[in-house]
């Protein structure tokens, strides 16, 4: 199953809300919006995330 620009906006909104919840300062990220279908997923929106979440 490829990764969809649908995937990562929504992990994107979860770990921002998730660091507004613990006062965490808001998330820095790359080509946003995503646009299904225009936007192809890099490696760097997922290395985004994984910083993000640590």
């Amino acid at each position: 199953m490829p990764i969809r620009a649908v995937h990562v906006s929504e992990l994107r909104a979860s770990l921002g809300a998730a660091r507004a919840s613990l006062g965490l300062s808001i998330l820095l990220i790359t080509d946003s919006p995503l646009v299904p279908g225009v936007t192809g997923i890099k490696v760097t929106h997922i290395l985004e995330l994984r910083d993000g979440a640590s």
